[in-house]
């Protein structure tokens, strides 16, 4: 979500880390290293989605120590949230608040590491709203990787939430789709493109939020960061000089 010019925060709804299984040295690596490139470029939280566990939570706690914020309200081990279920952002005297939550952890993923949990999120959010509503936020938004059928259910309880932003799999076309109104973004996965969502806030006859969205697609018609190109060019050639 960005609103250019004005206020803005960078979101993800997870599964940037790891294209594919099993994982191996190199993909330690540049997920470290995706790590390092979301720093720069200033996101502000990323959802934990289940390919985000392929290489166990050590990994993930590196991430974290990069300075990356991480959310997910449903996962737990031993009884005990891995990550924050929510962070809220001042913006200028607005209130916008933030909660992740993980989709079903595949067969294979689970396999990893068993000691994971992953709650249904409709079990969960209930309590995680009632707490961040406390906080008076004037926005909330859900970053998600479930399912999404299951999605729509989420969407459907009276949460309150105003906007998903979701990295499941479902078509771009109808951004943003609307349900229960609660508007929904998705962007194509792997970062093949970005989203840009406007959302505009009305407390007049009580809250009203509208959301305009758009995909950007990464191209060679889209400016480069020079720094961020440098830092790619880079981590590949010491990548290819230590193999």
């Amino acid at each position: 979500m960005r609103n250019i010019g004005q206020l803005h925060l960078l979101l993800d709804a997870g599964g940037v880390f790891f294209r594919q299984v099993p994982v191996d040295g190199f993909s330690r690596k540049k997920a470290l290293f995706i790590g390092d490139l979301y720093k720069e470029m200033g996101y502000d939280a990323v959802a934990v989605a289940p390919k985000d566990l392929v290489a166990g939570l050590e990994l993930l706690r590196e991430v974290e120590k990069k300075g990356i914020t991480l959310l997910s309200a449903n996962l737990f081990m031993d009884g005990k949230r891995l990550f924050p279920a929510y962070k809220v952002f001042e913006l200028n005297g607005l209130k916008v608040g933030v909660v992740g939550v993980t989709g079903r952890l595949p067969g294979y993923i689970s396999r990893i590491d068993s000691s994971v949990e992953v709650r249904p999120a409709v079990e969960i959010l209930p309590g995680v709203v009632k707490e961040i509503q406390r906080e008076d936020i004037d926005i909330l938004i859900l970053l998600s990787s479930v399912n999404p059928g299951y999605e729509k259910d989420i969407v459907r309880q009276d949460y309150g939430i105003d906007l998903v932003i979701s990295s499941g799999r479902r078509s771009t076309r109808a951004n943003p789709a609307r349900i229960n109104g609660c508007s929904v973004v998705t962007v194509t996965p792997l970062g093949k493109s970005i989203g840009s969502a406007m959302v505009v806030t009305s407390t007049q006859n009580g809250k009203k939020v509208s959301v305009r969205s758009r995909n950007v697609s990464l191209n060679q018609t889209v400016p480069n960061s020079r720094k961020i190109e440098a830092m790619i060019d880079s981590f590949f050639r010491q990548t290819v000089q230590a193999r």
